[in-house]
């Protein structure tokens, strides 16, 4: 089966926030966000591409008046797939949200963190692969795996567990934002393994077949 994915993170692009993403991209199966995108953009996009739609959290996350994060206008369906796990026509995705901690900011973890957001995980996993013969397709995150697409700032850097999710699950594509960039020779992919990693940057339409 093969599957178009529009992914989206980090800046509002005007030719996606416009009524040509639905002319351009309305044939996506999947919409997906990596985080740090305005909600009423979120809304916006995913009332055009009449697709299935999944998002994490950035780092930069909305509070509200009592410092509890903002839920998000999510009034097209869209899931959060932080720490969840989801089937969805035998597409199976997962998702950790957020970056590496280097403020007291919402969404911002240790890697030491990140390592249990991982494990927390890993039971589903398991199941999955026991009822679907797979451990994973997708993998949504903000931040990027370490070493891959990262930056030697803290805010930047790369999680160290998640290098270590893709190695051992080996999902089929691993989505991640949160890492800027300006230069067109930027390297924004990369396989490990049987993983394919893209940087979503403001924007990425994608194909993959799922078995």
């Amino acid at each position: 089966m093969k599957l178009r994915i529009l992914s989206l993170s980090d800046e509002v692009v005007p030719l996606i926030y416009s009524p040509r993403v639905g002319v351009l991209y309305g044939n996506a199966d999947i919409l997906i966000s990596c985080g740090d995108l305005p909600y009423h953009y979120l809304d916006y996009v995913s009332s055009h591409i009449l697709a299935p739609f999944y998002f994490v959290q950035g780092n930069h996350v909305p509070m509200d008046g009592t410092n509890s994060v903002q839920s998000p206008i999510t009034g097209h369906g869209g899931v959060d797939l932080h720490l969840h796990t989801i089937e969805r026509n035998k597409v199976l995705l997962a998702g950790i949200g957020g970056s590496l901690q280097y403020s007291k900011g919402t969404f911002q973890f240790t890697q030491y963190q990140m390592w249990l957001n991982v494990y927390r995980l890993v039971p589903r996993l398991l199941l999955n692969k026991l009822r679907y013969r797979k451990y994973l397709d997708i993998f949504v995150s903000h931040a990027p795996p370490l070493g891959i697409h990262d930056q030697p700032d803290l805010p930047h850097r790369g999680i160290a567990a998640f290098l270590w999710f893709d190695r051992v699950f080996q999902p089929r594509l691993h989505l991640h934002g949160h890492i800027h960039y300006y230069h067109p020779d930027t390297v924004i992919e990369t396989m490990l393994g049987q993983t394919r990693i893209i940087n979503t940057y403001r924007y990425q339409l994608t194909e993959i077949v799922i078995k």
